[in-house]
């Protein structure tokens, strides 16, 4: 009886030999040459192919060819007593490689299994494909994983282009092609990358492969449709047993969207602030001013009523004092000009507005612009479609010689041009919210002011400076000219911006609101005409600035008057209690503590309808001042010459006797 071979072999290798009959896992066992000398019966289930017809093939042919390397690696290391594990595409029944991991291990005793006659053992390997689970259920799984997630997910080789081996759907969204032509090597997603870009994602990406760190990329991305995307990719290098990098797996993300939003979001905090700013420096510019004022009106009032009380005689030494007395009043209005631009930067000017054309205004001051360019620039005036505003016409005289002004000192002593170019423009939702300057302005029609020059430009921190009070760049400038244009176009309701280049000259355009097709009425268009009536009368003084309070009073006594004094709208309301029938005229400080010179007025119209009332304060004139057009209510900016008041106070008188 012939015996059975199986006997001859040792336990091991019989359960070698149940394993490869009954595993579900595919196996190879490798002979010292690299060719297979069996592979398990799981192959015909798994792969469609006969394991007696693979006995004889080299192992390296049973894989994609660019994956070859690996496992010829993976071997020579198994033949020399060291097991490593490595992943390798591998073709299913249909005829599609799928990604499998292998195992590689050694073994002793290859060929029939028996020693060899010299008694040393020969060598050979033990492969176990896919016994870590990664079947097709659990590539499935990755898939279905892979093409839900946002963004990209890939993997791809150790190569020069790192070429695609896997790449989700989600490619297309972000560059605008499909995956397979990138898979098919038609496309790269490294020449996409913006070239300013290459270097630096190239140097960070072999920093972090090279430390064994995950890598996080930031670029832009070319799409198909020429515009550019913001890219996010993180990932890492995948190495094999011996530490070598074989492939790179990660996920590519379009944040164009987010990053957008995030420059919103800090464009929006950065007007916030610059709002908060410059309200905050309004408050302060035009509490200053208000004060200044009243010290002002103290001083001309006092210098004046000094030149009033002269003695007569020597007539030599009254013409030196009234020299001096002179030069400190004209100094006082010089002073006077700046609170006035404090209280324009502010947003609380004296305003007087009326219906303006604005292509005629520009025409009807070029010659003063013409004198402000100078001898070395030119002046050229370009008008567009014809608009007419609302607005105080001195405070735009002030914007246009400012402007002009400071563009022709940009320009300095070369040659150059200073172009002002007017229009009318309609601003939708988005265009109005994108103002900066004083923030985002209202939709709707708008009259357009430009003023180009090609002078020297400004860099970046000058330009977001301009706007502050008391910064110049000019060694004679007192840093108001800009500021005060910036409070004026806020106090309107317009919109300004600044676009300049440092040796490429600056263009400033302005927006003010076009004016309603009804025209407001100009308040007080007659009281200058009318005749003054110089008989004594009871007028009513109320100012919390002592020295304001004792120049006014004096001078309407030197000219006769009665006067009644108060501090406090207290003490006014008393003595209107008292007096209130006897009264002729009232002259109320509208900016006070408590009880102020508006809520005085409410309570006087209440008992005296008529009773002239001429307000006064260092801000703009009072919406009440503004709504009256009997001539009963009127307006005295401070500070102002005392003889400026005697004359107001005797009009209003004049009017208010005759109508009775």
């Amino acid at each position: 009886m012939a015996r059975d071979a199986s006997f001859d072999r040792s336990p091991e290798q019989r359960a070698l030999d149940l394993i490869f009959e009954h595993a579900g896992a595919l196996l190879w066992q490798i002979n010292a040459g690299g060719e297979l000398e069996r592979a398990s019966n799981s192959h015909a289930e798994r792969l469609g192919v006969d394991p007696l017809e693979l006995r004889g093939v080299p192992h390296n042919q049973l894989i994609h060819a660019e994956d070859q390397p690996v496992l010829s690696r993976a071997f020579i290391d198994a033949v020399g007593g060291q097991g490593s594990r490595v992943r390798a595409r591998l073709r299913n029944p249909q005829g599609e490689w799928i990604w499998m991991r292998l195992r590689v291990l050694p073994i002793f005793g290859s060929g029939s299994w028996t020693e060899a006659e010299a008694g040393e053992r020969s060598f050979g390997a033990l492969t176990f494909v896919d016994v870590e689970g990664d079947d097709e259920l659990g590539a499935d799984l990755f898939r279905t994983l892979a093409q839900n997630v946002p963004g990209a997910v890939y993997l791809c080789r150790n190569n020069e282009s790192y070429s695609m081996l896997f790449l989700s759907d989600g490619i297309e969204a972000i560059t605008g092609y499909p995956s397979d032509r990138f898979i098919d090597e038609e496309l790269n997603v490294t020449h996409m990358r913006h070239p300013d870009d290459q270097r630096t994602v190239r140097a960070e990406l072999d920093r972090a492969l090279a430390a064994r760190e995950p890598f996080h990329l930031h670029y832009r991305l070319l799409h198909r449709d020429g515009s550019l995307r913001w890219i996010e990719e993180h990932g890492q290098g995948i190495y094999d047993d011996r530490d070598e990098l074989c492939f790179l797996e990660g996920a590519i993300f379009d944040v164009s969207e987010r990053l957008r939003a995030e420059s919103q979001r800090r464009e929006l905090q950065a007007q916030l602030l610059r709002a908060q700013k410059l309200e905050s420096l309004g408050m302060l510019a035009g509490g200053i001013a208000h004060d200044f004022n009243n010290i002002l009106s103290a001083i001309i009032g006092s210098v004046e009523l000094a030149q009033m009380t002269l003695p007569p005689g020597q007539e030599e030494t009254m013409r030196q004092v009234t020299a001096y007395l002179e030069e400190a009043i004209e100094a006082a209005g010089h002073a006077s000009e700046l609170t006035r631009q404090l209280l324009a930067y502010a947003g609380k000017g004296q305003r007087q507005r009326e219906r303006v054309s604005l292509r005629s205004y520009i025409e009807s001051i070029r010659e003063l612009l013409l004198a402000t360019v100078g001898e070395h620039a030119s002046l050229e005036i370009q008008h567009g479609p014809p608009c007419e505003l609302e607005c105080d016409a001195k405070q735009l005289q002030q914007i246009v010689v400012n402007l002009v002004r400071n563009a022709a000192e940009a320009i300095g002593e070369r040659e150059g041009a200073v172009i002002v170019r007017t229009g009318q423009v309609e601003i939708d939702a988005s265009a109005a919210a994108a103002f900066e300057l004083p923030g985002p302005i209202s939709p709707g029609r708008y009259a357009s002011l430009e003023v180009e020059d090609d002078g020297v430009g400004m860099d970046e921190d000058t330009r977001t400076r301009i706007f502050d009070p008391f910064f110049s760049t000019k060694s004679a400038g007192h840093g108001l000219g800009t500021a005060s244009v910036l409070g004026i176009v806020r106090a309107h309701g317009g919109g300004l911006e600044v676009e300049s280049n440092l040796g490429h000259g600056t263009r400033f355009r302005l927006l003010l609101p076009a004016a309603t097709p009804k025209r407001a009425p100009k308040a007080f268009a007659e009281v200058n005409l009318l005749q003054a009536d110089d008989r004594a009368a009871l007028v009513l003084v109320v100012d919390d600035e002592p020295r304001v309070r004792r120049t006014i009073v004096d001078a309407l006594k030197n000219h006769g008057h009665s006067v009644l004094e108060a501090e406090t709208g207290t003490q006014a309301l008393a003595l209107i209690d008292q007096f209130g029938s006897e009264l002729e005229l009232a002259v109320l400080d509208v900016d006070m503590p408590g009880i102020g010179g508006v809520d005085i007025f409410e309570e006087l119209r209440a008992r005296r309808p008529t009773l002239p009332v001429l307000f006064s304060s260092g801000f703009d004139q009072p919406e009440h001042a503004r709504s009256h057009t009997d001539h009963n209510v009127d307006f005295l900016p401070k500070p102002y010459r005392p003889q400026i008041l005697v004359e107001r106070v005797g009009r209003m008188l004049g009017r208010t006797r005759r109508r009775t």
